[in-house]
């Protein structure tokens, strides 16, 4: 059965395995309700607080992305986290690790201190300065959460 997963892995981080789109359901608790939602958007940055962390994945999935830092909420380390190197394998790295897994992680885009996700405590902060970017995010989110 580990060879089964192994292979998965190879697969999808090849760019070989289909990933599907975020839903709402993975980004909203099934507890949650969209009045707990609160969402700040200005030019270069959107906050957004009341999600889980796959919500990246409403970013375009081929996204470059670094991975500097993610934390399990049980404590535990990911050793597989160097290979997620867009946001389509993202979105495959936080489903094959359990939504509810990372408690908080930090991307940098095109290797830029200054362009970056940080997910923590529900809460989705991206600096970019791109509007377009953020504007394109904001409406992805609007459209899966408040539809």
């Amino acid at each position: 059965m580990s060879q089964f997963f192994e292979e998965r892995r190879l697969l999808a981080y090849s760019g070989e395995l289909p990933i599907e789109n975020v839903k709402r359901n993975e980004v909203v608790s099934e507890n949650g309700s969209q009045e707990e939602i609160k969402i700040e958007y200005a030019l270069n940055y959107v906050k957004i607080s009341g999600v889980s962390s796959i919500i990246i994945g409403l970013l375009p999935f081929n996204f470059i992305i670094k991975i500097i830092d993610i934390k399990h909420k049980y404590g535990s380390s990911y050793n597989d986290s160097d290979e997620a190197h867009c946001i389509r394998d993202m979105v495959f790295f936080l489903r094959s690790h359990g939504l509810g897994g990372a408690q908080s992680y930090r991307l940098e885009f095109e290797n830029s201190k200054d362009r970056y996700v940080e997910f923590n405590d529900n809460t989705i902060i991206i600096f970019y300065m791109n509007s377009h970017l953020l504007k394109d995010f904001f409406e992805q989110v609007r459209k899966l959460i408040f539809p």
